[in-house]
């Protein structure tokens, strides 16, 4: 899934968020990529990944 549709459903969420809006400005200026996937106005709700580590134990 492309960051454009996470960022696309942020932006729904808080329209008034200046830092989020000026990231995607950015992007959108100076990303081509980004641009196009932006333009085509797609959101895509994210399901959480999780993950399990298992650390070896440290010796003392």
């Amino acid at each position: 899934m492309p960051p454009s549709t996470d960022l696309r459903r942020a932006s729904g969420r808080l329209p008034r968020d200046k830092r989020l809006a000026a990231l995607i400005r950015d992007q959108n200026a100076g990303n081509r990529r980004f641009a196009e996937l932006w333009a085509t106005g797609a959101v895509v709700a994210h399901r959480e990944d999780h993950e399990t580590i298992d650390h070896l134990p440290v010796a003392r």
